[in-house]
């Protein structure tokens, strides 16, 4: 038999795993963004140079390394992996470390 003490802490606990059951099922959503933004992604700046010469206006280029980093010890920004991920071609020379999906 469970007394008065046990009973509120029971209550206290189903609510807060309904609330964190609730907090990870509505987190789990995916924002679904329609752009008809087409994204080339290359792998350091001079290759942007190019794709802009040949692309045009048409395509978006989303550049991995930045002028003046150090490719061997770069990592990427969030933000630079959701663009790589929308893209519709990438464009490198080697391999730098983050091409390949895990």
């Amino acid at each position: 038999m469970l007394n008065l003490y046990q009973l509120r802490i029971f209550s206290y606990v189903r609510k807060i795993f309904i609330f964190l059951g609730i907090l990870i099922f509505a987190s789990c959503g995916r924002r679904v963004i329609d752009s008809d933004e087409r994204i080339i992604t290359v792998s350091i700046s001079p290759y942007k140079y190019f794709v802009e010469a040949i692309g045009g206006d048409d395509f978006t280029v989303n550049v991995m390394v930045p002028a003046g980093a150090n490719p061997h010890i770069y990592e990427p920004f969030p933000k630079q992996i959701v663009k790589l991920r929308k893209s519709i071609g990438y464009i490198s020379n080697g391999y730098l470390g983050f091409e390949v999906p895990a």
